[in-house]
């Protein structure tokens, strides 16, 4: 049950299960979150970079 709690609301991310001896032993879980790009006026996705790296 520890597992399907984990990933209980898990979009992005991973879950890595540690085993020992056949028994699970650790749950670590990382959770990812995308983030909407801000966008232009004219509706294109603002550049990220600085205007001295064009």
């Amino acid at each position: 049950m520890a597992i399907v709690e984990a990933l209980s609301g898990l979009r992005f991310g991973q879950l890595l299960i540690v085993v020992h001896d056949g028994a699970v032993v650790q749950i670590d879980r990382t959770e990812r979150r995308r983030l909407e790009r801000p966008q232009r006026h004219d509706g294109r996705p603002t550049d990220s970079r600085s205007p001295e790296l064009h």
